[in-house]
């Protein structure tokens, strides 16, 4: 396969990300020393890879090309990466109360592969900082507006994701309770205001239930 010029700049740049990336880890293993997960994480990998298996076979994708895996960390987060690749952190299984929400994560993450958003912002994001660093590194100005038009760009993703799950939710788990409730706790733990929701990179809680909620009802999902 003929790779052209920007394919070939992301494959000599993701390696220094990716070392990047680890050595962020490793500093912040020390942080997460004192935390223990009550789960039993391998009940836990099991459950997320039958949920994903399951989605992976409704959207006709072949399983062996993804995979997922629960961390251990006291963060509330989940993400995809190169290589479609899901990771799960416990606290964020911890905060859900079943696994309808948890399913809703997965499909949400799954999301971000099939679009390749993934791809896109490390693409985008590595030549962005490239540039910035080589040509604006010393105008703050331009810098800022670099940095307000890469969050735009992440919030529209995460709708795109957003819809994406919500879809195979309807499918899957159309009346089953539960599929927006990490959206509605967040909501109870308090978010920002409004006024700083452009500066945020994922919609607030309140906007995205809005539309998800408009969605399952658009597939009578409602209950």
């Amino acid at each position: 396969m003929k790779l052209n010029l920007k394919t070939k700049l992301i494959y000599l740049i993701i390696p220094i990300l990716l070392l990047i990336s680890a050595s962020k880890a490793q500093e912040q293993g020390g942080n997460q020393s004192t935390y223990k997960t009550k789960l039993n994480l391998a009940a836990e990998q099991t459950k997320v890879q039958n949920m994903l298996n399951k989605f992976i076979k409704t959207i006709d994708e072949d399983i062996d090309d993804y995979k997922i895996q629960v961390v251990e960390s006291p963060e509330i987060n989940a993400y995809a990466s190169l290589g479609n690749n899901i990771v799960i952190y416990t606290a964020l299984i911890e905060l859900l109360q079943n696994d309808t929400a948890l399913a809703f994560v997965v499909a949400h993450e799954l999301g971000h592969l099939e679009e390749n958003h993934v791809w896109k912002s490390v693409a985008r994001q590595s030549l962005s900082s490239l540039l910035s660093y080589y040509v604006f590194r010393e105008s703050r100005v331009l810098h800022g507006v670099d940095r307000l038009h890469s969050l735009h760009y992440s919030r529209s993703k995460e709708k795109e994701a957003d819809m994406f799950a919500v879809k195979l939710m309807n499918q899957l788990y159309c009346k089953q309770a539960g599929k927006l409730e990490f959206f509605q706790t967040m909501l109870e733990r308090g978010e920002s205001p409004k006024i700083l929701e452009y500066i945020s990179t994922h919609p607030l809680s309140s906007t995205r239930l809005a539309y998800l909620t408009k969605e399952i009802e658009a597939d009578n999902c409602l209950i």
